[in-house]
């Protein structure tokens, strides 16, 4: 009994509010109206109106936390930052070095969202920064190296692009006494060291 009389309250309430929008729709129509103007005058930006459009993402969370201020430090100091990095760990180091590949051959086909993939260990992917890597004992042979091909090196300082190099080359390996010739080769072959 108590539901339908609920339910009848409710359908008279609607009847009477159905029947006084259709006699005086304007005492619905304007409030809504000037309560919709009031509001985008409320949200127009700082000098006509309340609010502030801020586009800082760093504002999204309280400059109090201590992990959001680490995160800023980080930025600063790295402002290129953006890097993702992969740990792999397992009993097989084959297998992980398999796995590795497989992941960062998918992560180079996907240029959109990954700009450089760095997974294999060696110098030479590491460019202008691989000396950084490189353990002491390296560091002092190839020193060691290149003070010992100096003067190999050294003859050739004088060229200024590709073909006077190869010409330079090529005059060296043909006056050289044949013993020269010799230290001369395994030089090279020292070179890509």
């Amino acid at each position: 009994m108590k539901a339908l009389s609920a339910d009848s309250f409710l359908a008279r309430s609607l009847a009477r509010l159905t029947v006084a929008v259709c006699r005086h729709p304007r005492w619905f129509f304007w409030p809504q109206a000037v309560l919709f103007v009031v509001c985008v005058v409320y949200a127009l930006p700082r000098p006509y109106g309340h609010l502030d459009f801020d586009m800082n993402r760093d504002n999204l969370v309280g400059p109090d936390q201590k992990y959001h201020q680490n995160y800023l430090r980080l930025q600063k100091e790295f402002p290129q930052q953006d890097d993702v990095v992969v740990v792999v760990e397992g009993d097989n180091i084959e297998k992980n070095r398999q796995f590795v590949e497989r992941i960062a051959a998918k992560m180079q086909t996907e240029t959109n969202l990954f700009r450089d993939v760095f997974y294999q260990q060696s110098l030479a992917m590491m460019g202008s920064k691989a000396l950084l890597y490189a353990s002491e004992t390296n560091l002092v042979e190839m020193k060691t190296m290149l003070h010992a091909a100096q003067p190999f090196i050294q003859q050739f300082t004088q060229t200024t692009n590709l073909v006077s190099f190869f010409e330079q080359i090529n005059t060296a390996f043909r006056t050289a006494p044949r013993e020269a010739n010799a230290d001369t080769e395994s030089l090279i072959q020292a070179l890509p060291r």
